[in-house]
């Protein structure tokens, strides 16, 4: 509903105003400012809501609308008396109708062509109406853009009343083609936006050039803006217009001037609502432009209500537009800002809001992939912290850098698999739209956040190496997360020094650690003194005295085994097991060349020796078993069964010895294996 309404209008604008009042303090306050600036008189301010002059204040048109509408020419609109000089514009179908005005398809007689005629109503054939007629004729008739319709001529009828011949354009107003797929409705079918929107450009192309004029429109929206059949884009109906140059003054109306609110209040701004002349300039048809736009986006006006009073106070307030949350961001920030209460808040002028929307439409295919990839970022981090009583800082840092525009939170717990899976989608999306676009900030911000809530669920699952790799994609720095990462890796940096040492610890205490090297040590000692014994039965075993040779025997043997223990040092005390045997086999090796050296000494016949020397295997065997593990107690026991035989048979003393190493070796070396030792001493 335009604000040009008829005069019948006003007992309905009384009572809604009257009821709007009555409910809402706001509506109130914003009654009080229209009527301090118009008068307290009621009848007044309806009469500025329908432009229609109260009548306690009605005034004549201006002198120079009189003036100029009597110099106008002549013109026929019918076929007349033969002869007639007049030219003839033959009026046909009605193809329009406004609030004041009526458009014919019309035919011009002098170039056969079809053109549009626009005359007065029956009921608008005023003054101010013939005022209203001629302002648009001479704003438009002085603005030659290929979007605003060329006005032809501006004549008078048969019957004098005025009459504005303008271009015909084969088409319908956008308004039409909005109402059958708006966005909100049509789920972007085709192309519908960018076609939509390329129309808006070339609306603020014709508005961008009509500032440059000092032109102000001040009735702009879909119904005003005719599409052709062939992609013609015209801005019509300048019968509000306004110029902000001071050197226009006697020939447009000036903006200072205004005294009434003007244009079609469910688009208005806020400084129309309120009549206020000193705001009227660029950015008040910035605002009606973004209103334009909100209607693409959501399938209605800014302020539509139910009545023109409810209509004017939501344009008076002005409250941030809410938009569908299928609309991109980018898009939404544009028409928000075109939208803002504040004209200063608003883009500067037409040319501004039409580069924004070009830029959109540039990187519109960056955009989107960036809107796609987002919705997996939300669902992220909608999810729990990866176990209970773990932070969430890497969330709520990632979700702050978020619109809430979207909610896809998951129903059910989602598995591993399926956080990465959204993971990855999002994180190559993002790349995907950097490599299209590579200043898109929202994609650099998304894939900061994509990022972080991943580091985040790493850390909070102790995952440190795998939160070292994501850092090093992030595109800035997460301190938080970084101080979190070295807190987690000291930490485990000292549990794995623990466990370090608990596996020293353990390994030092295992029986199977070592064994072999054990093993051959302990196998390779008794198999020396097994040799050692046949070659002392050939030596010495008829019992005559030992001649020395024997005890260097004995000496050899004990050397080589000291310089083993020498050599393999670090080996042979390797572990807690071998520490405490190695001194026990070292130890039986010296007594026993203690007792040959002592038997050499004394002149003792050495076979009366080996039950001695036996005695000490039986000692350091059993050492051994109760050491390192109780079934060597069996070898230890065939020592002392072979020593004591070695005193009743000391003529075979030395074949015993010899018998008992070799069992002794046989037990050590094949029948205690590792199946046998499994756990500690016991």
């Amino acid at each position: 509903m335009t604000a040009d309404a008829p005069s019948d209008t006003i007992s309905e604008s009384h009572e809604a105003l009257t009821t709007l009042v009555a409910d809402s303090p706001e509506a109130q306050a914003w009654f009080a400012r229209v009527t301090k600036r118009f008068g307290d008189a009621r009848v007044s301010v309806l009469a500025t809501l329908t432009e229609i002059p109260a009548p306690t204040t009605a005034a004549a048109p201006a002198p120079t609308t009189t003036s100029a509408v009597g110099q106008l020419p002549s013109y026929r609109t019918a076929h007349g008396e033969p002869g007639d000089p007049r030219p003839l514009v033959l009026l046909k179908d009605v193809i329009g109708e406004g609030g004041m005005g009526v458009v014919h398809l019309a035919l011009q007689a002098s170039l056969q062509r079809d053109v549009a005629v626009k005359r007065l109503r029956g009921d608008g054939a005023s003054a101010s109406g013939a005022q209203r007629l001629l302002r648009e004729a001479l704003i438009a008739g002085a603005l030659a853009h290929p979007n605003i319709v060329p006005v032809y001529d501006l004549a008078l009828d048969e019957h004098a009343e005025p009459m504005l011949v303008m271009k015909r354009i084969e088409g319908d107003s956008w308004l039409h083609g909005l109402t059958e797929a708006p966005l909100a409705l049509a789920d972007q079918r085709g192309d519908w936006l960018e076609r939509n929107l390329r129309v808006l450009i070339d609306v603020c192309d014709a508005v961008r050039f009509a500032h440059a004029r000092g032109i102000i429109h001040r009735d702009l929206k879909p119904d005003n803006v005719m599409l052709g059949e062939f992609g013609e884009v015209m801005v019509v109906d300048w019968g509000v217009a306004v110029s902000i140059d001071e050197a226009h003054e006697g020939r447009f109306p000036l903006a200072r001037d205004s005294r009434h609110i003007a244009g079609t209040p469910a688009y208005m701004s806020p400084e129309q609502a309120m009549a206020d002349a000193a705001k009227i300039g660029p950015q008040t048809d910035v605002y009606l432009l973004g209103g334009i736009l909100f209607e693409l986006l959501t399938g209605h006006a800014p302020h539509d209500a139910r009545d023109v009073c409810r209509s004017l106070f939501m344009a008076y307030e002005s409250r941030p537009p809410a938009l569908p949350a299928t609309v991109p961001e980018p898009l939404a920030l544009i028409c928000r800002r075109a939208l803002a209460r504040a004209p200063e808040d608003r883009y500067a002028d037409a040319g501004a809001l039409r580069a924004a929307l070009m830029d959109f439409l540039q990187h519109r295919a960056s955009i989107e992939i960036v809107e796609r990839a987002l919705q997996d970022v939300r669902w992220l981090a909608a999810l729990p912290a990866a176990s209970a009583g773990e932070t969430r800082a890497g969330a709520a840092t990632a979700a702050a850098a978020l619109p809430d525009s979207l909610s896809d939170s998951p129903l059910e717990p989602p598995t591993e698999a399926e956080i990465h899976r959204r993971f990855l989608r999002s994180k190559f999306g993002f790349l995907q739209a950097l490599e299209i676009w590579s200043d898109n900030q929202r994609a650099h911000e998304g894939l900061q956040a994509a990022l972080v809530l991943m580091i985040g669920r790493s850390l909070d699952a102790g995952e440190a190496h795998q939160a070292t790799l994501l850092m090093t994609e992030l595109p800035a720095p997460a301190p938080e997360l970084a101080a979190r990462l070295a807190a987690i890796r000291a930490e485990q940096a000292r549990a794995a020094s623990g466990l370090r040492q608990l596996g020293a610890i353990g390994a030092r205490r295992d029986l199977r650690v070592g064994l072999d090297l054990r093993r051959y040590f302990t196998v390779g000692i008794i198999s020396l003194y097994a040799a050692l014994s046949i070659v002392s039965h050939r030596l010495v075993g008829d019992g005559r005295p030992d001649d020395g040779r024997h005890t260097a025997l004995g000496a050899l043997v004990m050397a080589l085994v000291l310089l083993y223990s020498v050599v393999r040092h670090g080996a042979l005390r390797a572990t807690g097991v071998n520490q405490r045997m190695l001194p026990v086999a070292i130890l039986t090796v010296v007594s026993v060349f203690a007792v040959r050296l002592y038997g050499w000494h004394a002149e003792i016949a050495p076979m009366s020796v080996q039950p001695a020397e036996l005695l000490f295997f039986f000692m350091g065997m059993g050492a051994s078993a109760a050491l390192s593990h109780r079934k060597l107690a069996v070898p230890a026991m065939v020592y002392a069964l072979a020593s004591a035989l070695a005193v009743v048979h000391f003529k075979s003393a030395f074949l015993i010895s010899a018998a008992a190493h070799v069992l002794a070796m046989l037990m050590v070396g094949v029948w205690i294996d590792r199946a046998h030792l499994t756990g500690p001493p016991s």
